[in-house]
């Protein structure tokens, strides 16, 4: 499964932008950007975090089948911010 896939498509739907994702995260806009470009590996306090700022339980979100397509980069980024509290790289 994409999970950074997977929380750029519920935004998408729900029609919210990063930063007001963020805000109701209680996250930095930036570090909402390295979910959504696979720059973090979601811990479950993450996921738990984001799917309720997304107005989503968690299963959704993780229940997502894997999409074909990739939009995000790779995790390795040299100089990448250090995440968010509940991120890891």
């Amino acid at each position: 499964m994409d999970f950074a896939q997977a929380v750029y498509d519920r935004r998408s739907v729900v029609g919210r932008r990063t930063a007001e994702l963020a805000r109701r995260a209680g996250m930095a806009e930036a570090d909402i950007e390295s979910v959504e470009e696979s720059a973090v590996d979601p811990t479950l306090e993450l996921i738990e975090r984001l799917a309720a700022a997304l107005g989503a339980g968690a299963g959704p979100i993780l229940a997502r089948p894997r999409s074909s397509g990739s939009r995000g980069a790779p995790p390795e980024q040299a100089g990448a911010p250090d995440p968010a509290p509940g991120c890891v790289r």
